[in-house]
């Protein structure tokens, strides 16, 4: 897929974030950040399926595949693997990749991923099972989806007549401070809403979350999403973030 740089304007709260003071903004649409600490799980459905815990957000993380896994259960789109365990090793073009060591986040191009101190390209067939082998070593969570900032770039373009969604975003910043963007209850085309996120926060990377009718959001026992927790049935996987003692 053929992506175009497109260059924005940073204000001052962009501008602010941008150089490490997410945990300084105040904005509604952030529904989690990991100012004071955080802990990510990226969650298997159905074998982790659970209530999720209070002051915990669940949201849904990787796409879903259409075909299906052992046992006629979902599948997710991509590369994953969780507690060092690889669920799938059918890999996708998606430029983005998520790692997960030690409940840590880090956002990657699939051409540039480091994982404890060695670094790995996708592109490559030896990369990858090289890659998957470390992160089974080190015990850490794999999942791939559209990247949308590179390196402080906007990596995606506007489209005639492009879907409007409720969108979600995982950014990152420089300083490894990473945060959740929700457009709810607005509907915003990709490219929107990753410029929205660009301006607000000036993040290092960000990444999709799958949404539309896979679009499921709860923190602790609230429902913030469109699906209800009898309506996981169609998803192959969650992100839980969960703050320092629950």
């Amino acid at each position: 897929m053929i992506r175009f740089l497109i260059p924005f304007v940073l204000g001052a709260t962009a501008a602010q974030a941008g150089s490490g003071g997410l945990c300084d903004l105040q904005d509604d649409d952030l529904i989690f950040t990991s100012c004071g600490g955080a802990v990510v799980e990226l969650r298997l459905l159905p074998e982790d399926a659970e209530a999720t815990p209070e002051g915990a957000l669940d949201v849904t993380g990787a796409y879903t595949a259409t075909d299906r896994r052992a046992e006629n259960r979902r599948k997710p789109v991509g590369l994953f693997a969780r507690g060092g365990e690889v669920i799938s090793r059918e890999y996708v073009r998606f430029d983005g990749v998520l790692t997960v060591t030690d409940g840590q986040p880090t956002l990657h191009h699939r051409r540039r991923i480091v994982l404890n101190d060695q670094q790995f390209d996708l592109e490559n067939t030896k990369g990858r099972a090289d890659f998957l082998s470390r992160a089974s070593e080190t015990g850490s969570a794999v999942m791939q989806s559209h990247l949308l900032i590179v390196d402080g770039n906007v990596d995606t373009a506007p489209i005639d007549g492009a879907p409007r969604f409720r969108r979600r975003i995982l950014f990152q910043m420089n300083n490894g401070t990473f945060g959740v963007f929700d457009s709810s209850p607005r509907m915003l085309t990709l490219n929107e809403a990753t410029q929205e996120v660009a301006a607000k926060f000036a993040p290092n990377m960000a990444l999709n979350l799958d949404m539309g009718s896979y679009d499921f959001c709860r923190k602790g026992q609230s429902l913030c999403g469109a699906l209800g927790p009898q309506s996981t049935g169609k998803l192959s996987n969650l992100l839980r973030f969960t703050k320092p003692g629950g």
